[in-house]
């Protein structure tokens, strides 16, 4: 190896290190999306549409991770509420503004 690469080492694993967070707060974030928008079965699916079928299937599945399972059990108990409160309005509008998009 030549000293320039030895010399931008550390400087790669700061890279790697924020790198590897990045992904992980991503995935974490399509973990939530994919816990309030999983019964989404249609982009047109109305709030009356997704609390039936959420009623149906029944509560959130669990990953294991207790923090990720509680984020989800929140995200999910949001969704209800404001698709109680707007049952006209689009599942994944309802879904977007849950979780602040």
């Amino acid at each position: 190896m030549h000293g320039l690469h030895l010399a931008a080492l550390p400087f790669r694993n700061i890279l790697m290190t924020i790198a590897s967070r990045a992904f992980g707060a991503a995935f974490a974030c399509v973990l939530l999306a994919s816990s309030a928008s999983a019964q989404v079965t249609d982009p047109e699916m109305s709030c009356a549409d997704y609390l039936k079928t959420a009623a149906s299937t029944g509560g959130t599945p669990k990953t294991g991770d207790a923090a990720m399972d509680k984020m989800a059990a929140d995200v999910d108990a949001k969704m209800k509420t404001f698709c109680t409160a707007n049952p006209k309005v689009k599942a994944m509008d309802a879904a977007m503004k849950v979780m602040g998009g």
